[in-house]
């Protein structure tokens, strides 16, 4: 996946902190990449993701959402499209190695710096 593709299919943001959301997109955007989705449940990003045509480059994941922490959701969406790259963030880093079992791409824990997330990004396209 190169930088391109990420421009064209975008990202999708999922976690249940508002504030954290408004601070991703701002830096995507800042960055010229687009926001193709925010959600703020498991359940809301597998429903989003699945109707977003064309399918986002890149998920970023929060674990600790309400109705299905995002392990699951991880799962699911690499279902529907096996070749999204999840980023996925959070603060408990018991879930690390489940959340690369289901498929992420990258942990990195909470909080993490503005650079490692756009070095994951980089990375994952």
């Amino acid at each position: 996946m190169t930088a391109d593709a990420c421009m064209g299919r975008g990202i999708a943001i999922v976690d249940d902190d508002k504030d954290l959301v408004d601070m991703y997109g701002k830096i995507l955007k800042k960055r010229g990449l687009t926001v193709c989705f925010v959600a703020h449940d498991g359940h809301e990003a597998i429903n989003k993701f699945a109707e977003c045509n064309p399918k986002p480059s890149v998920v970023i994941m929060d674990n600790r959402l309400p109705s299905m922490h995002g392990v699951e959701a991880t799962r699911k969406i690499l279902k529907i499209e096996p070749k999204t790259r999840v980023i996925f963030l959070s603060a408990d880093i018991k879930v690390e190695n489940d959340a690369l079992d289901a498929g992420a791409f990258i942990f990195l824990k909470k909080p993490a710096s503005i650079y490692d997330i756009i070095k994951a990004i980089k990375s994952a396209c």
